[in-house]
């Protein structure tokens, strides 16, 4: 059964640069936050995680996190979600309190949190079928794969 909030974008596929991925924009989101493309300088930060005994820790969408994740040769874990998104507070609440996917994305991925309708230009190059969506992305930012909504 498909879990999803559809967003009405198509996914894309092939590598940040064939999707248009502006690697050096630069944008001020009119809260003084400073947002950028994937190989930009700055980040956004957007749709913080429920709190809980652990958590998740999120990083900011930005060519920091991209840069640590070379470094550290972990694969990002890219979430998209909407506030209003029932199936996104049903990760929040369940998957992403569980402590074994706590665990398991601190030890081999990096994970970074993006709020779709903030930042509509990720979500249009990597949405999967709706929101929540779980991608998986190398340093580069090329897509490995992924999926809607993922339970513990």
């Amino acid at each position: 059964m498909l879990l999803a909030c559809l967003p009405g974008v198509a996914r894309s596929a092939g590598s940040a640069d064939q999707r248009g991925l502006d690697t050096n924009a630069m944008a001020d989101s009119g809260s003084g936050a400073r947002v950028a493309g994937l190989g930009g300088v700055g980040s956004y930060s957007v749709m913080p995680s429920a709190e809980s005994a652990e958590s998740i820790a999120w990083l900011d969408w930005g060519a920091d996190a991209f840069a640590r994740s070379a470094a550290e040769q972990k694969p990002i874990l890219l979430f998209i979600g909407a506030a209003w998104c029932r199936w996104t507070a049903e990760m929040d609440r369940f998957s992403f309190r569980d402590p074994r996917v706590v665990r398991l994305v601190a030890d081999r991925f990096l994970p970074v949190r993006v709020d779709a309708e903030r930042r509509p230009d990720v979500s249009l190059r990597y949405t999967l079928d709706g929101w929540p969506t779980t991608a998986f992305l190398t340093p580069d930012g090329d897509l490995l794969g992924g999926g809607t909504y993922l339970d513990a």
